[in-house]
């Protein structure tokens, strides 16, 4: 299933995977769908995953662009499951060894992202 992307009643980009691999150019048509809805203006993204089969290391090359128009990250990861338990431990660790150019958070209650979010909107 194709993401989507929207922009919430609270400012927030949404964006929704579901069984995919992120590829260089889904990360980059993703970013650019950003930008219709939101133009330059920086915004919060809240990534939702629902079984995502991971990244191609290649998006860490285009990360400025893909990133372009997000002030702060978070990812909500269903943790109801060991496959979820298990993904955001990886992630935990991903983003604990690699800096990024803006707050990243990981998530397994998606309210409590959002209330994080919110903060930079």
């Amino acid at each position: 299933m194709f993401p989507t992307v929207e922009i919430d009643k609270n400012g927030i980009f949404i964006e929704s995977h579901v069984d995919e691999f992120v590829t260089v150019d889904l990360a980059l048509y993703i970013a650019e769908q950003r930008k219709i809805l939101a133009g330059k203006e920086k915004k919060p993204l809240l990534v939702l995953f629902k079984k995502m089969l991971g990244f191609d290391p290649k998006t860490r090359n285009y990360t400025d662009q893909i990133l372009e128009n997000v002030n702060a990250l978070a990812f909500y990861i269903s943790c109801d499951n060991d496959e979820g338990k298990k993904t955001k431990e990886i992630m935990e660790s991903f983003y604990k060894i690699t800096p990024y150019p803006l707050p990243v958070m990981i998530f397994d209650d998606k309210s409590k992202a959002i209330d994080w979010l919110k903060t930079f909107v």
